[in-house]
């Protein structure tokens, strides 16, 4: 299994604290999924994403903040806080 390029993994977290700028960011590893967690704690709600590893191989450093901003994947946390949205390779999301 090829590793994830950390600068993938720098783009979505920069997105996070611009779409998030008073809350904490946790970068992980949901083991189940072998794919990067994104987690963000809020004052009152919590979001979670985790992003399926196809998905960074698919896509170039410079695309991904875009395509995180063109598929509106804040508002899609917003909408399910406390959830786990789940990103996958072509990039549909997914509400667990």
């Amino acid at each position: 299994m090829t590793e994830i390029d950390q600068k993938k993994i720098r783009a979505v977290h920069k997105y996070f604290e611009d779409e998030f700028p008073e809350c904490n960011i946790r970068v992980g590893y949901d083991r189940n999924r072998m794919a990067p967690k994104f987690q963000v704690f809020g004052m009152e709600k919590n979001y979670c994403a985790i992003i399926n590893r196809a998905f960074f191989h698919n896509r170039e450093t410079a695309e991904i903040n875009a395509w995180l901003h063109t598929f509106e994947l804040t508002k899609k946390l917003a909408d399910h806080a406390n959830c786990t949205i789940l990103i996958n390779p072509e990039g549909s999301m997914t509400v667990e």
